[in-house]
């Protein structure tokens, strides 16, 4: 009997954990656990759903093969076993993981059509935000989550099955039967979605602080703002708005900034523009310890903080 992987895949903020729950409680898989240097928390298991090592174990891991793929995740790393992997196909087993989309490609490069990917949707951009606002994700994170929509949403093409996740439970019956259909070798692309082509932008905005006022421009745009090249650092472009705008302070605020870098931004707004593009936003608070004079078309306007 041949075992099989299922990969839940997709965006940060899509539902995957809650979806997969469901199959586990369902009975019919189990959860693939995958090796962190993280600490085991309550209500976890050894062997369930990670391999808590240490990063010794997990450095001699990596250089022994071991690990199909890994990554650094919040000051901890995470990886795919492979021969914990290998054991739970040989010997038959259905089993489940949330696995990014670089895990998802090396477990298929290396298993091929053992491994069954299921990519996770969800209606609009913002509901992402709004579940991982809702989970108690920081702007920091959230911000830098963003950053890889792009590449996680167009991996859908790549799924063998979408699903897109607007009322969860409707979800997570969809994944169970699409689970039950490809173990009993049925159609499950039957119950599969079409992935959405989402229209998004991202920007970025400066926003220019002295004691307790800021610097807004008289017409609209009110702050230095532009579109995110593609690549580009948010905290990048919102320098590259500001030089645009207000030179004259520009080469003193960017000269030592490292534009390769994320830098967490102090607020992401979202808004849907008159042609139904959602926009993301990112801005930055610019603090002056100088007074400067507001130039043309430019003034000062208390923020009431």
């Amino acid at each position: 009997m041949t075992g099989r992987l299922f990969i839940i895949a997709g965006p940060a903020g899509a539902g995957k954990n809650r979806l997969m729950g469901h199959v586990l409680r369902a009975g019919i898989a189990r959860q693939l656990p995958t090796a962190t240097t993280r600490a085991i928390r309550p209500g976890e298991q050894e062997g369930r759903e990670h391999l808590y090592v240490s990063r010794a174990e997990f450095e001699r891991m990596i250089a022994a093969e071991e690990l199909l793929e890994w990554q650094p995740v919040h000051d901890n790393l995470y990886g795919i076993h492979r021969p914990t992997l290998e054991h739970a196909l040989a010997a038959g087993e259905s089993i489940i993981a949330d696995i990014d989309i670089k895990g998802a490609q090396a477990a298929r490069a290396v298993f091929g059509r053992r491994v069954v990917i299921v990519f996770v949707q969800t209606p609009t951009i913002a509901d992402l935000i709004d579940r991982m606002r809702i989970r108690g994700e920081t702007t920091a994170s959230i911000g830098l989550r963003l950053l890889r929509v792009g590449d996680e949403i167009a991996f859908a093409a790549q799924a063998d099955a979408v699903i897109t996740n607007e009322t969860a439970d409707l979800a997570a019956d969809k994944l169970v039967t699409i689970v039950r259909a490809v173990l009993a070798d049925a159609n499950a692309g039957a119950y599969c979605d079409e992935p959405i082509a989402y229209r998004y932008a991202l920007h970025a905005q400066a926003l220019v602080i002295h004691h307790g006022c800021v610097l807004t421009r008289r017409r609209a745009p009110e702050y230095p703002v532009t579109d995110c090249a593609v690549g580009e650092q948010p905290g990048a472009a919102a320098r590259r708005a500001l030089a645009s705008d207000l030179s004259a302070i520009a080469d003193s605020l960017t000269a030592n900034a490292d534009a390769s870098l994320y830098r967490a931004p102090a607020a992401i707004d979202h808004r849907r523009d008159a042609d139904g593009v959602e926009v993301i936003t990112y801005s930055y608070i610019v603090p002056l310890s100088d007074a400067f004079p507001a130039p043309d078309g430019w003034t000062w306007t208390e923020t009431g903080l």
